[in-house]
């Protein structure tokens, strides 16, 4: 079976979209470690989507690990314009969506979806 232009093209898109995925995911958690270097971060994971708008986003889900379960403020606000900063270097055009989610209440999300 051969593949024809559009065969070809779909195939070097799809590729392109998966390295694109990966560095999008690499960036947002070097950026979540560093500015929240002081918090036990247990997961970062990220994902390309597209909001209620339209308009292309990155949903971004934090798991962190605190004695009261709590983040620092300060720092939270900030993230999202030091991603969009890095993004913006990097020529990604997506704005960052967080949802912070501490290592106690991610459990009882895995127990409930089980």
């Amino acid at each position: 079976m051969e593949l024809d232009d559009s065969d070809m093209k779909r195939a070097a898109r799809q590729e392109t979209q998966k390295v694109r995925v990966e560095a999008i995911q690499s960036l947002v958690a070097e950026v979540v470690r560093e500015r929240l270097s002081e918090t036990a971060i247990q997961s970062v994971k990220a994902s390309s989507g597209v909001d209620d708008d339209g308009d292309p986003v990155v949903y971004i889900t934090v798991v962190f690990d605190t004695k009261n379960n709590l983040l620092d403020t300060e720092k939270v606000l900030g993230l999202a314009r030091h991603l969009k900063a890095k993004f913006a270097d990097e020529e990604i055009n997506r704005f960052p969506i967080f949802r912070y989610i501490s290592k106690k209440d991610a459990a009882h999300l895995k127990h409930e979806a089980a």
